[in-house]
């Protein structure tokens, strides 16, 4: 237990509201979802499956209510929705609100997902989209403005 809690609790950081309600909601995503993703990506790949992940680090600012507090925002769940299926899970986003960098994370999604359909690869324009390899630390495609390949998927 004490393990746990020193890695999602004693980081140095300033421990004000924001700090734990952070710590509590990386907590239940590891739990349940990341866990379970890196499980299912490493049954797949050991049984011989080509295998494509990605983690998806940008959000638009207009999905979270001015109320939110700044440093409470960030890519919740279901938030690739407006990329991949042009539809929204709030109703507070505009279609004007969509801009250059909006653009790119649309076009990664589309013409990835529109490429592995019909090739077996997630190509696209903006970067070259590899497998999560053979090593442990699992290699994934960053989704951002200026999306890039990494090492290291939820390590």
């Amino acid at each position: 237990m004490r393990e746990i809690t020193g890695y999602y609790v004693d980081r140095g950081e300033v421990e004000e509201f924001e700090f734990y309600i952070n710590r509590y909601t990386e907590f239940l995503s590891d739990l349940l979802f990341v866990v379970p993703t890196v499980d299912g990506l490493l049954a797949r790949r050991d049984a011989g499956w080509d295998i494509y992940a990605y983690s998806l680090e940008h959000y638009n600012d207009a999905t979270w209510s001015k109320d939110i507090p700044k440093k409470l925002r960030g890519p919740a769940h279901g938030c690739e929705f407006p990329y991949t299926k042009g539809t929204h899970f709030v109703e507070n986003i505009q279609e004007g609100e969509a801009n250059a960098e909006e653009q790119v994370i649309t076009e990664v999604f589309q013409q990835s997902f529109i490429e592995f359909v019909k090739i077996g690869a997630p190509l696209n324009d903006h970067e070259v989209w590899l497998d999560v390899g053979t090593d442990a630390n699992i290699r994934y495609l960053l989704i951002t403005p200026n999306p890039q390949m990494k090492q290291g998927f939820y390590n």
